[in-house]
């Protein structure tokens, strides 16, 4: 089918981890059309990750002080019945963050399954 402007283009939305790179290509096979993964293209054109892309960017929009705030699921504690894939321990949450020039300000406990940890950008 063709449209006056191309083929119709069928797009899925949803959260991080929802499916969409699952699904995708197994819907495209079903329907005889392409399938292109943004994220993956995306990581392709400029040889790094979403997230790198994201912190690379927003360092420059800190203001003195300012702090960054992320909630992970525990990798730590086998028992979150969260998919391993959308867990981070610390020590990873340290390591991404420390290759992008940030630091961990601290961690904060508390939460059941989350880590609540505060980011900051490294001192120069």
């Amino acid at each position: 089918m063709t449209t006056p402007l191309g083929p119709p283009h069928l797009v899925l939305v949803g959260l991080p981890g929802s499916g969409k790179s699952t699904v995708g290509p197994l819907l495209a096979n079903a329907l005889g059309a392409p399938f292109l993964d943004l994220d993956a293209e995306i990581e392709r054109r400029h040889g790094l990750t979403i997230p790198q892309i994201f912190l690379q960017r927003l360092k420059p929009a800190f203001k003195p002080g300012g702090r960054l705030v992320l909630l992970e699921f525990r990798k730590e504690d086998p028992k979150i019945p969260i998919l391993e894939v959308h867990k981070m321990s610390v020590a990873e949450v340290k390591q991404e963050m420390e290759a992008e020039g940030y630091e961990i300000d601290k961690v904060v406990g508390g939460l059941p399954w989350q880590h609540l940890i505060v980011i900051k950008p490294k001192a120069k």
